[in-house]
């Protein structure tokens, strides 16, 4: 579960379009594939990367830092008539160096839990991550 697809992707050209919405739906759709490969791996990182005595195999990496990025806007909805706010979080492509051999790239938005470079995250099964007992994983 480390790494995600990548994709660019080009504005509708609709006439009388929203400016940018033409690309919200690949977008949109790149964000939630990559947030659930990611989230699950840097979820469950700081403990995959303290505790290694519990791996039961599955591939192992160490994060190499953020190689492509750029910024993501997080909307939140306002609640009890407050207006919605915008939170600009970096995000993009980590190159990350697989025990064995290899490279390979994962999407990653730090919302609430910042990466920590030179970690090493490590495969995990879903029932040990931090995710599995979030009722709003669906929503990643």
């Amino acid at each position: 579960m480390f790494s995600a697809p990548s994709a660019s992707a080009a504005s509708s050209g609709t006439t009388g379009a929203d400016p940018g919405r033409g690309i919200l739906r690949p977008v949109a759709a790149l964000l939630v594939s990559g947030l659930v490969a990611a989230a699950a791996l840097v979820g469950a990182g700081p403990a995959a990367a303290d505790d290694t005595s519990r791996h039961h195999g599955g591939a192992a990496a160490v994060l190499d830092g953020l190689k492509t990025f750029d910024s993501a806007v997080l909307r939140i909805a306002g609640e009890g008539g407050a207006p919605a706010r915008t939170q600009e979080l970096p995000a993009g492509l980590f190159e990350m160096t697989v025990d064995g051999g290899g490279k390979l790239k994962t999407y990653c938005i730090d919302l609430h839990n910042p990466t920590q470079d030179q970690a090493k995250y490590l495969e995990t099964p879903w029932a040990e991550t931090s995710l599995s007992g979030n009722r709003n994983a669906g929503k990643i």
